[in-house]
């Protein structure tokens, strides 16, 4: 399962133009930091599910948050069986916060 979410920050070109590697570590800390939200909220029963959320880097500045467990979809969505559990979305819901916040610390420091 992936849920792409596109964050759009208006500086973020000049960010890497002037600052190369920079941009790529405040999204990968961002992801990073999603990834962890995902998994602590992931319900747990033998911890396969958990185990395999993580964050990737597919670009400059560019990452995603993928659970590769094949029945991520069930859980998060629910079936005609069983409740939704939802994980991945409300993790996901604070990332552009993430983003912004780790983009504001960097302006801070400039």
């Amino acid at each position: 399962m992936t849920i792409t979410i596109e964050v759009l920050i208006d500086k973020l070109p000049d960010i890497i133009a002037r600052l190369p590697g920079v941009a790529d570590v405040c999204m990968g800390v961002a992801t990073d930091d999603t990834a962890g939200d995902a998994q602590d909220r992931a319900p747990v029963r033998s911890g396969n599910l958990k185990s395999k959320i993580n964050a990737r880097r597919t670009g400059e500045a560019s990452y995603e948050v993928v659970s590769e467990a094949e029945y991520s979809g069930y859980v998060e969505n629910g079936t005609r069986f069983m409740a939704a559990q939802p994980f991945f979305t409300p993790a996901c819901d604070g990332a552009e916060a993430r983003v912004r916040a780790a983009f504001a610390d960097l302006e801070g420091r400039l």
